[in-house]
């Protein structure tokens, strides 16, 4: 049987560009190596779902030797603020780009992938082809279950 490492899950959070607070944990074994070294994914919550629905992925990718991102969308279910009845694309945009940019500047030379879920998936398709410089960041693009149409 495969022996699990303690993993360490952090709070923290960003402000977006409309001034609402994102929170996020940051999962990691903790471990001795070089944060730039330890590849990074960010994993965007889709419509009406937050940072706890990822916990287990997050974990098994975490005890797999990467760091994982994993947060509220704002006006969204979870701990960021804003009020549900206010979500929309451009907010759930927004904060993704809040948290790709701290991930950039807190783990610079981190090889960065992007999970993301249901509607999710679309927000970043759009983000990817409109965000030129930014787009250069992301490594790797995996979509669970996209819906694009």
């Amino acid at each position: 049987m495969k022996k699990f490492n303690l993993i360490k899950s952090t709070l923290g959070n960003v402000i977006n560009r409309y001034g609402q607070t994102v929170v996020f944990y940051l999962d990691e074994v903790d471990s001795n190596y070089d944060l730039a070294v330890k590849p990074l994914i960010i994993i965007v919550p889709g419509y009406a779902e937050s940072k706890m629905d990822f916990i287990s992925t997050a974990y098994y990718l975490a005890n797999n030797g990467f760091m994982v991102i994993r947060y509220d969308n704002t006006n969204s279910i979870g701990q960021s603020s804003g009020v549900f009845d206010n979500i929309c694309f451009s907010s759930m945009y927004n904060d993704f780009k809040a948290v790709l940019d701290y991930s950039f500047k807190k783990f610079n030379g981190s090889r960065i992938g992007v999970l993301t879920s249901s509607l999710s998936s679309r927000i970043i398709f759009r983000f990817l082809a409109k965000e030129k410089e930014a787009s250069l960041r992301v490594n790797c693009l995996i979509c669970v279950a996209g819906i694009v149409n």
